[in-house]
């Protein structure tokens, strides 16, 4: 059976760890590969522990990336390493006869995968006795933006040189993984798209269906909500742009350190740049978006959105209508609309908006004439309409707490995220506060 594995790394995830833990526990993998470098040994630890409760008695094996002590004390009996550490831990005595098992010389494990880049780590890994080897990146990655892609030609020369089976890393999705198993590959790892995807298990079916041959059709995009399927959580710290507030970095500088604090949606806004340089900048700010497994929304200009392949765009009142827009965008585009009554509201969903934004909720240094919206209205417009709402204007970590139980699924900000000294230290104390005031009321 092909084997596919997830890779954690719960920056990226749109919901509490533990619980996308479980959701990949049920969602028919393989594996799940606890990665998660950045977290000290302590945090880690504790955190392996209760993965290896979540993954008590499932079908699906939980390996832990580089920190066998963690594994040990965790009781978790399988590990994925460099080679490099599989070096170390073999004793750096390369005449080791090769096995299939990792647990013919360290009794601790039932298995030890190992890393490799080339047909020679292979070869080594394969010598030192590793149990499997991970062999990337095949395509390329967002994960590791500018290096190159090792290709199919490789995975095909590893496979046919190793007797241990080769799972292949880097870029794989629906549309190419039949070519990986086509190489000779025993299996495929995808880290990004099971951290963000709605439905982990859609995805691994998804996956395996690809694998025989049959993957579906687009067919098009219905009316209304044109199937999207936007997830709501998105919302949870979505940040805006403003060149005005950045303090002493790059728009790309900035917007990094705020995905890394826990942002979850960008809209780039720019209403006085011409539209060539706001074209330049959008494309740099893709990237990155796409890199780091978050929406680029485009304030306004469609035609700066849909030429720098951005997911999406946001549409004020005297902007183009959703209607519009979504006759020209192409399927799963998302868009969102300002409203500030339960009219527009219910305009924007009947034409077929994802989310709508709500405000100003607070006074707001951004547009300081903004039209506030009390806390009865906010709460009228949300519970007049289906889509999720996003509130906006003027929240900080301070007032954000006046928001609970208004029906909102999160909170656009713009001066408290990109105006901080530390956006990503202030990304991470606002997503935190949002998540409370949010997970208060569960409407949607």
């Amino acid at each position: 059976m092909f084997e596919i594995a997830a890779v954690t790394n719960r920056i990226q995830c749109l919901e509490p760890f533990e619980e996308r833990l479980r959701k990949l526990r049920d969602a028919g993998l393989s594996a799940v590969i606890l990665r998660e470098k950045d977290l000290p040994d302590d945090a880690f630890l504790a955190l392996a522990r209760k993965a290896a409760a979540i993954f008590e008695g499932s079908g699906t094996r939980l390996v832990i990336n580089g920190r066998t002590g963690a594994a040990e004390a965790a009781g978790i009996r399988d590990v994925q390493l460099s080679l490099a550490a599989f070096e170390k831990l073999c004793g750096e005595d390369p005449a080791r006869p090769g096995s299939r098992s990792g647990s013919s010389f360290d009794p601790r494990f039932d298995s030890v995968g190992v890393s490799c880049h080339s047909l020679d780590d292979a070869l080594k890994a394969l010598r030192l006795g590793a149990s499997y080897i991970i062999l990337g990146n095949v395509f390329e990655t967002g994960c590791k933006p500018g290096l190159p892609a090792k290709g199919l030609k490789l995975l095909e020369e590893v496979s046919r040189a190793v007797s241990i089976p080769v799972l292949a890393i880097g870029g794989i999705k629906k549309e190419n993984v039949a070519a990986v198993k086509a190489a000779g590959a025993a299996g495929a790892c995808v880290m990004g798209d099971f951290m963000t995807a709605v439905s982990p298990e859609e995805l691994c079916a998804g996956l395996r269906d690809a694998l025989r041959g049959n993957i579906p059709g687009n067919g098009g995009a219905p009316s209304g909500r044109a199937g999207t399927g936007f997830d709501k959580r998105r919302l949870a710290l979505y940040g805006i742009t403003d060149r005005r507030y950045f303090c002493g970095i790059t728009m790309a500088e900035a917007v990094e350190k705020a995905i890394s604090g826990g942002m979850t949606m960008l809209q780039l806004r720019e209403k006085d740049l011409p539209a060539d340089e706001f074209l330049k900048e959008a494309l740099e700010i893709k990237k990155i978006c796409e890199r780091r497994g978050i929406p680029l929304i485009i304030n306004d200009d469609l035609g700066v959105a849909l030429k720098c392949g951005a997911d999406g765009i946001h549409v004020g009142a005297d902007d183009m209508s959703v209607s519009e827009i979504r006759m020209i965008a192409p399927p799963g585009f998302i868009i969102g609309a300002t409203c500030k009554t339960v009219e527009q509201a219910r305009k924007a969903e009947a034409e077929g908006a994802d989310y709508m934004g709500v405000g100003a909720v607070f006074p707001s240094p951004t547009k300081q004439n903004a039209i506030r919206i009390t806390p009865e209205e906010l709460r009228a417009i949300t519970s007049s309409v289906s889509i999720p709402a996003v509130a906006v204007g003027g929240v900080d970590i301070d007032n954000a707490e006046l928001l609970r139980g208004s029906g909102i699924s999160g909170c656009a900000v713009v001066s408290a995220l990109f105006g901080a000294p530390d956006p990503e230290a202030a990304a991470a104390a606002l997503r935190k506060k949002i998540t409370e005031v949010v997970n208060v009321d569960r409407r949607y």
